[in-house]
């Protein structure tokens, strides 16, 4: 956050202070990381009370501190009803005070790998600031907007969401220009009911929107298809199975760690993202559909996409003793684990899927890994499955091939006993169940 009298920050609640002139030179929310001229935010958790450290935040250098209750302390408090809404206004006041554009992205899969690769395509034509790690929350998306200093020509956003209203905060706070839905799935599904009800609060992005914004939209997405016409919204539809998208790619010839790829509307032009699978070319379309929004050449697009990296644990291909194994730990849905099915299943040699449960599926959540391992057992040559869902995945494979465990270190060791040299191995689940720990343990030496 770049300098700002405290005045002005109270301004953003609508509150006075005793002492207009003090200057807050930043924000935090844990007084251990607090610096001198922090505005220090006391935020209450399950386990925490931030309230508790106000005293420690101020011997730390903290010069102000926003509260929700009555406080000893020798620092200006502004009081608030809530801090964590409090904490969404400071950021809403920041962030109008930026006349840059603003993508904001959301989706039940692919939003972060989207918002990576738009951020890598526009960083070569303009001082991009992008949403760090998964500061995509209430919280985090706060600290992201407060992030932006006066260099920064456009910021690339990532919202994320597991209940109703709360893309409708995060879009009141970052107020997008261009809003992306990367695609809707059954992420979430647990609390939002279905996937009509995930359409429904992945559109609250829109509530943001400025006057004069765009929407792009994932066209191989029924729901999102399904809502071509009705928008109040400028709206680009892009896809690699929809010939009726407004922006549609061809892929050309592609591997586990490349694409190469043409599309429709930019002639006799070929493009290359350095990571595989089909997914992966629609979140390409998207970083395009955006880029020529914002006026970006060609070449600039086919740099920032050769350019673009993917983060850890998402994709990350490593090499071991002649076999291959693709970490994707970070997270997984029914979607996120088709589509990492149908990548493991074009390599040659043996096929090896390593799985555990995708979590906050709800009442389908049976059914969901019934299907992946219905899926799994067609594509691949051995499952390795552990979790609370592991039978459902058994049962939908069916075969002598699927081999369960109730923990994943048993997993692990099974595993490793079992690879030679030419398997491919997927390593998937959602973030919780922590399947890096069986990478980790396949990576050691014998």
């Amino acid at each position: 956050m770049e300098k700002r009298r405290l005045a002005r920050i109270a301004a953003y609640l609508n509150l006075n202070t005793d002492h207009p002139d003090l200057c807050v030179t930043g924000i935090k929310r844990d007084n251990r990381q607090v610096e001198c001229g922090d505005l220090f935010v006391a935020i209450k958790g399950e386990n925490f009370d931030g309230h508790n450290f106000v005293t420690s935040a101020a011997e730390n250098g903290a010069v102000a501190a926003l509260v929700s209750e009555d406080v000893k302390a020798d620092i200006p408090c502004l009081k608030v009803e809530d801090t964590i809404i409090g904490l969404q206004k400071i950021a809403r006041g920041y962030r109008d005070e930026f006349a840059i554009p603003v993508v904001g992205i959301t989706g039940s899969v692919g939003k972060t790998t989207t918002k990576e690769m738009i951020a890598c395509v526009l960083s070569e034509k303009y001082n991009t600031h992008k949403t760090q790690g998964n500061l995509n929350n209430e919280i985090g998306l706060p600290f992201t907007v407060l992030d932006l200093n006066s260099n920064h020509e456009v910021a690339v956003i990532e919202m994320g969401m597991n209940h109703f209203g709360e893309i409708s905060r995060l879009t009141s706070v970052a107020k997008p220009n261009i809003a992306v839905i990367s695609n809707i799935g059954e992420s979430h599904i647990e609390f939002l009911g279905s996937k009509e009800g995930i359409l429904r609060a992945k559109l609250e992005i829109l509530e943001g929107l400025q006057e004069g914004g765009v929407v792009v939209l994932n066209g191989d997405n029924e729901l999102l298809w399904s809502q071509r016409g009705k928008l109040p919204f400028k709206t680009i539809y892009y896809g690699i199975n929809n010939e009726e998208a407004d922006i549609f790619g061809k892929e050309v010839e592609s591997s586990l760690s490349q694409i190469k790829f043409t599309v429709r509307e930019i002639p006799n032009s070929e493009f290359a993202i350095n990571i595989g699978g089909s997914h992966n070319l629609q979140n390409a379309l998207a970083a395009i559909a955006v880029a020529r929004e914002l006026n970006l050449t060609i070449d600039e697009m086919k740099r920032g996409l050769a350019a673009f990296k993917n983060t850890g644990m998402r994709q990350q291909i490593l090499e071991k003793d002649g076999f291959v194994i693709i970490n994707d730990c970070y997270n997984a849905n029914p979607d996120s684990m088709r589509a990492s099915l149908a990548l493991l299943s074009k390599r040659d040699g043996r096929k090896i899927a390593v799985l555990a449960d995708m979590l906050e599926l709800g009442e389908v959540s049976k059914d969901a890994h019934f299907e992946i391992g219905k899926l799994a057992a067609k594509c691949t040559d051995l499952v390795f499955v552990t979790g609370e869902m592991r039978e459902a995945v058994a049962q939908g494979a069916d075969n002598g091939r699927i081999y369960t465990f109730e923990t994943a270190e048993e997993m692990a060791d099974a595993v490793k006993k079992e690879l030679k040299a030419g398997d491919t191995v997927l390593v998937k689940a959602s973030r919780g169940m922590h399947l890096e720990r069986v990478v980790e343990k396949i990576m050691e030496d014998k």
